[in-house]
């Protein structure tokens, strides 16, 4: 009897438990399914508590966590949807046969190095949460099979795609036949990513899906000629962010032709060109493929920056380059008596102070600016004003130096706060980060 006792329960312990799991699972709208050995995803049914189905074919399929541990699942007979995929180290999941993938959150692996095979199908990662991804390799394609990896949307999908996909990091990107689209906001690569054997399309696409323009390849710490795509490359009203490190951009090697469409191209750290004439590589294209650049627009940190033109150099060595030269030094400009988030009172007269230097040529004037707005200008050292009965408001000040060969260099803004009455007669507090205002008016 005590032993029939202690098996009654043991089993309703056990399904204690698992009702439990259940429970909080579906409370957060997450299971977790662990895969152990190599298998194909419908075949493999070992989960917490029983041996319930995979998730059915659906998009997306917010009810599944799916964790891969040491070794390769692959996905095979059936498309599969989930919110999130963790892959330990050494595992994989190889996606086949035509099928997809779509995983609606992040794909997560804890710093260590997980593969993702997409020989011939679809991988889908939209990334709704914005995560960090970290250490993963992904290998798109074989010589004789074709892959897409999408991030941010579903592969040609015409409205879906995310604001902001994320961060990569240490990531890279092989892309042997097939493509990489990126339908997002903002997509920042960091700490060694690659792109590299690229296949037919390596497109980061803002023109019709992102209208206004937010999408952005940010190439940081990858390198020279780490960026390398082997067919075509579409960049289309986009943000392309490139390092400048002296005289050195990252090159970007298009296999195919290199349309750039109402593109911009954002240069940081050019104080890095040593001499006015200096120049480097920003994209190449085998001779008799073309760069086409309609309506490209370059865009400059105007901090300790410098003038750019870009231009077309042909036939070296069998590419032809878009090449970055420096034209002029900028004027460096700061502010030198505020700090951010300083506060004054309404009705305070507010010194503005600045030094600014030229390193080829002389400043002509300083002007301060509270955002769009003029206030004062300075034509002789020291460069200062006073801004007199400021009343109550958040705002933003900047210095602009103006050169003799008609250059503009900009300080970077600093923001303050004025507590007390308003121009509209409402009154401010700022406390905390937080701006309140109060309108005596509507006091009852």
């Amino acid at each position: 009897m005590k032993t029939l006792r202690k098996y009654v329960t043991t089993i309703v312990v056990c399904f204690i438990v698992c009702f439990a799991e259940h429970a909080m699972a579906e409370n957060f709208a997450l299971w977790n399914s662990h895969f152990w050995g190599y298998g194909d995803w419908s075949e493999t049914t070992n989960w917490y508590c029983n041996s319930a189905p995979l998730p059915p074919p659906g998009y997306p399929d917010t009810n599944w966590h799916a964790e891969v541990f040491t070794e390769t699942v692959a996905v095979a007979s059936q498309n599969v949807s989930i919110i999130s995929l963790q892959l330990s180290e050494y595992a994989a999941i190889v996606i086949t046969n035509g099928r997809s993938m779509t995983t609606a959150r992040s794909i997560y692996t804890n710093g260590k190095k997980g593969q993702l095979y997409v020989f011939d199908g679809h991988l889908n990662v939209l990334n709704a949460l914005t995560n960090l991804m970290d250490c993963l390799a992904y290998t798109i394609g074989t010589a004789s099979s074709t892959g897409y990896l999408d991030f941010g949307a579903m592969w040609g999908a015409t409205s879906g795609w995310s604001q902001v996909f994320g961060e990569l990091y240490g990531i890279s990107f092989n892309l042997a036949k097939g493509g990489f689209r990126v339908d997002a906001g903002t997509i920042s690569m960091y700490g060694g990513c690659a792109i590299t054997s690229a296949g037919q399309e390596l497109s980061f696409r803002g023109d019709w899906l992102n209208p206004d323009g937010t999408t952005r390849l940010i190439l940081n710490n990858c390198g020279t000629n780490s960026v390398k795509i082997g067919g075509n490359f579409n960049f289309g009203g986009c943000f392309l962010q490139v390092p400048l490190s002296s005289n050195t951009c990252p090159v970007i090697t298009v296999g195919g032709d290199a349309v750039l469409t109402n593109a911009s191209f954002v240069i940081v750290g050019s104080s890095a060109f040593t001499n006015i004439g200096a120049s480097c590589d920003l994209l190449g294209v085998p001779t008799g493929h073309a760069i086409a650049t309609n309506g490209v627009s370059l865009g400059l940190n105007s901090q300790h920056g410098v003038k750019c033109s870009l231009s077309i150099e042909q036939n070296r060595a069998g590419y032809d380059y878009l090449v970055l030269t420096a034209n002029a030094f900028l004027p460096e400009v700061s502010i030198t008596n505020l700090t951010d988030g300083a506060l004054f009172r309404s009705g305070a007269n507010i010194p503005l102070c600045a030094t600014a230097t030229d390193k080829d040529g002389t400043i002509i004037s300083v002007e301060f600016y509270s955002g769009s707005t003029l206030l004062g200008s300075c034509t002789n050292l020291p460069y200062a004003m006073t801004w007199t009965n400021v009343m109550g408001g958040s705002y933003d000040i900047k210095a602009v130096a103006h050169d003799n060969d008609g250059n503009i260099g900009e300080s970077a803004p600093i923001n303050i706060g004025v507590q007390g009455r308003a121009t509209d007669g409402r009154d401010v507090f700022i406390t905390g980060g937080m701006i309140l205002r109060h309108d005596p008016a509507c006091a009852q």
